[in-house]
């Protein structure tokens, strides 16, 4: 058997690869900068998220906290309520529960 060789770049070669077809601004500038920005700023985000850590679950706490004091009023009080305010109970709902899923991802 033969074993796959890496072909490793060299020094002035560039790497070849697709963007969409229109791709967002911050990433062209993040990938036009040299790598040792580009590391720095990916180390100053790690440094952020690891400092505010504590926070970001605190937050996600208290949301969820949030969440299941909404969902734990009685449907039969709700009844009186306009189908608009209904519809923004529903919005609410779904942007806190958006929140925390944006939370999870982040770790």
């Amino acid at each position: 058997m033969k074993k796959k060789q890496r072909k490793k770049l060299q020094g002035g070669e560039a790497i070849v690869f697709r963007l969409p077809a229109e791709p967002n601004k911050k990433v062209l500038d993040f990938l036009n900068e040299t790598r040792v920005s580009r590391s720095k700023k990916i180390n100053e985000a790690l440094e952020y998220y690891v400092e505010n850590k504590e926070i970001i679950s605190e937050i996600k706490s208290d949301l969820k906290k949030i969440l299941e004091e909404i969902s734990s009023v009685p449907k039969d009080v709700q009844t009186k309520k306009s189908s608009k305010s209904m519809d923004a109970e529903a919005r609410l709902l779904l942007n806190i529960k958006n929140a925390i899923d944006k939370i999870d991802k982040m770790k």
